[in-house]
């Protein structure tokens, strides 16, 4: 596994995160933060005690935090002025496809409106370097394409898809008519499905494994054989600050896009991942192979990153088995460890990946 090493002195570099509390909010604050950054925090307040924000928070060097809607475009804008970063990256979502149904009009608000209001926030305060981050679900999926490319066409047919399908095209045409001739760069990053340890989240296939293995419970599996583009978390985060890099060192206004998917021996289908999984921990789980056409996704997600591999150096290097037995030694230290033990190992996987 080869170790990144940042391009520029992450050092007092202040940083403005949207949804830090979430998932991959919290890990990148923890990395920013072990690489001497300040870092600033927007998000609704976590509903939960064992997330990953939660329990390392305190090693967390957050300068200033706001619990507030992304939604209340007063708040956040008067939040990045008094801040006043050097970068924002802008996470804050409603993330689950299975919650779009349920809240699909709270899903248009977060991901769309909420991707308004940050980037009505950096036109007012002439924010210079801004990273959106969005999905891999952003494509057309009828192009019926096996391996997607930066240029595809944008759609989607399930309302998480097409919210963040539509925050792209947003974001396109806020650069084109508002940011082209100020200065102002925005890359927006595309991602493959995270794992990795913290995440909590109702209906992802990870925490309703540990969850039924923590309780001692059947876990139902409702599409087995969709094939997602899994990666580890740090895989991603790495590609998202080797694209901030990219546009600090640049003085020209630009926009680009970069997806960040695995390599193609790490595409599995969502049985097979389990089935590693489970392995790793003697097959404890029971599993229920419970088939569900309820719900509309794309069978066959898989992202093409030979832009990102040229442009940013960046590939994926943290395979599908390491990247299990990474998720499962944080869940297991979290559930039944200390929590400087469980810094401890949060810290040792973010040293493998990036040089601290």
């Amino acid at each position: 596994m080869n170790t990144y090493i940042p391009k520029i002195n992450w050092s007092k570099k202040k940083i403005l995160i949207t949804g830090h509390t979430g998932f991959k909010g919290s890990w990148l604050s923890l990395i920013f933060t072990l690489l001497g950054a300040n870092i600033y925090g927007y998000s609704l307040k976590p509903r939960r005690k064992d997330i990953f924000y939660t329990k390392l928070k305190k090693k967390i060097n957050f300068n200033k935090e706001k619990f507030n809607d992304i939604c209340n475009l007063n708040s956040l804008s008067d939040f990045v002025k008094k801040s006043d970063p050097d970068l924002i990256i802008h996470l804050a979502a409603q993330p689950l496809v299975s919650s779009s149904y349920e809240n699909s009009k709270d899903t248009i608000y977060s991901n769309v409106i909420g991707t308004m209001n940050v980037l009505e926030a950096i036109k007012k305060n002439n924010v210079h370097n801004n990273l959106i981050i969005t999905s891999d679900k952003v494509y057309e999926p009828s192009t019926r394409k096996i391996f997607f490319k930066e240029i595809d066409p944008l759609g989607g047919n399930d309302i998480y898809s097409a919210s963040k399908a539509m925050s792209e095209i947003l974001t396109k045409s806020y650069y084109e008519s508002f940011f082209d001739d100020k200065k102002i760069k925005i890359i927006t990053a595309r991602s493959g499905n995270i794992i990795g340890g913290g995440d909590w989240s109702e209906n992802r296939i990870v925490p309703d494994y540990f969850r039924a293995f923590f309780n001692k419970k059947t876990l139902i599996i409702r599409q087995p054989k969709y094939v997602r583009p899994w990666q580890h978390i740090l895989d991603p985060l790495v590609g998202y600050i080797s694209s901030a890099e990219k546009m600090l060192k640049s003085k020209k206004s630009q926009f680009d896009n970069y997806n960040f998917g695995p390599h193609k021996k790490n595409i599995v289908k969502v049985e097979d991942l389990i089935v590693i999984l489970n392995k790793i921990n003697s097959n404890v789980v029971k599993i229920n192979y419970k088939k569900n056409n309820s719900l509309k996704e794309t069978n066959i997600l898989n992202l093409d990153s030979s832009k990102s591999m040229k442009n940013l150096k960046w590939k994926q290097e943290i395979d599908i088995l390491s990247g299990l037995k990474f998720t499962n030694d944080w869940y297991l230290i979290n559930h039944f460890g200390a929590l400087d033990e469980l810094y401890k190992i949060t810290v040792e996987q973010i040293e493998k990946r990036i040089k601290i």
